[in-house]
């Protein structure tokens, strides 16, 4: 069964038990996109009035209600919206109780391309309203002269943005506004700064494995300001990491003087009277003068094992 087709709620009623912002907003990708009804698109914009960081509860029926159609029509157009990715829906089950709820999706870099008008000129791709309310709590429509930001300055953004999503629980969606200043911001630490992408790169994903700075950089402008910190730091290992390093060292040489200590010693023709022992940690050659330890950890440990076995004649 098609989970756009569930009528769930059908009694709800979004004056009453909803918020309901005075606009809605509709990508002009969406507006633009030839595979929609027209009715889907005005659909979205609708999901858009009645959604609280991005989630609407609205049923199909009241839907249908409020765009004068059946709610065939609905389920069609919300089956051409989520077949597109502009939508996802989850439904969820509890005993004989159903709940549907419709996410917006938010295509970051669609959102942030610059399209050109009939009269030449860039504009961003989202317009709204500029008594726009919303969970974003911004306004009006940003058109940034001279806008500068590349493709790479939007992947950094989208790494950027993806990286707080998954680090910072509930982490609040942001506007296309708000994602295009981060795009700006981005170029300017690219520009202004002289850092290569390569460098920001590293630095982002340095910050979901720095639990202090994770909480405290949550924005391209803070990630800026603090850059030099966060590059000294990702490049000045802690004391952790270098003892960590320092013991694995030692296992590989111990792993690698071990495998030469067996390779010496079975090609070795053995006098009279002389035995060896390959432990764990080090090797022990017996003699009737004595016994001679050596441990795998040992500096220069062939040159003093070759040394031993000239002395015992072999």
């Amino acid at each position: 069964m098609d989970i756009s087709n569930h009528n769930a709620n059908p009694e709800f009623n979004a004056s009453e038990n909803h918020t309901k912002s005075s606009f809605a907003f509709l990508p002009s990708y969406i507006m633009d996109d030839d595979t929609l009804d027209e009715g889907a698109k005005i659909l979205y914009a609708r999901i858009s009035m009645y959604s609280q960081e991005g989630r609407c509860w609205a049923s199909n029926r009241h839907f249908a209600e409020k765009q004068k159609v059946t709610i065939r029509c609905v389920q069609k157009w919300l089956n051409q919206l989520k077949k597109s990715g502009y939508v996802k829906i989850d439904i969820q089950k509890s005993g004989l109780i159903t709940t549907r709820d419709i996410w917006l999706v938010m295509d970051f870099k669609k959102s942030l391309t610059k399209r050109t008008t009939v009269h030449g000129r860039h504009e961003p791709q989202f317009m709204v309203d500029t008594n726009y309310s919303s969970p974003h709590k911004y306004k009006g429509s940003i058109k940034i002269k001279n806008n500068m930001a590349t493709d790479e300055d939007i992947g950094l953004v989208s790494l950027f943005y993806e990286h707080l999503k998954k680090s910072i629980l509930k982490f609040p969606d942001k506007s296309p506004q708000q994602l295009e200043r981060w795009a700006h911001e981005m170029e300017r630490l690219r520009r202004i700064d002289k850092r290569s992408v390569d460098e920001i790169r590293k630095v982002i994903e340095y910050l979901q494995t720095d639990e202090f700075w994770c909480s405290v950089v949550m924005s391209v402008s803070s990630l800026r300001k603090n850059f030099h910190k966060l590059y000294d730091r990702m490049m000045k290992p802690s004391k952790e990491k270098i003892e960590a390093q320092e013991a694995e060292k030692k296992v590989d040489n111990i792993k690698e003087n071990k495998q030469i200590a067996e390779k010496i010693l079975m090609q070795a023709k053995l006098p009279f009277g002389i035995s060896y022992k390959i432990g764990e940690y080090g090797i022990t050659i017996n003699s009737r003068n004595g016994n001679f330890p050596l441990g795998y950890n040992e500096n220069g440990f062939k040159d003093q094992l070759e040394n031993a076995l000239r002395k015992f004649g072999i």
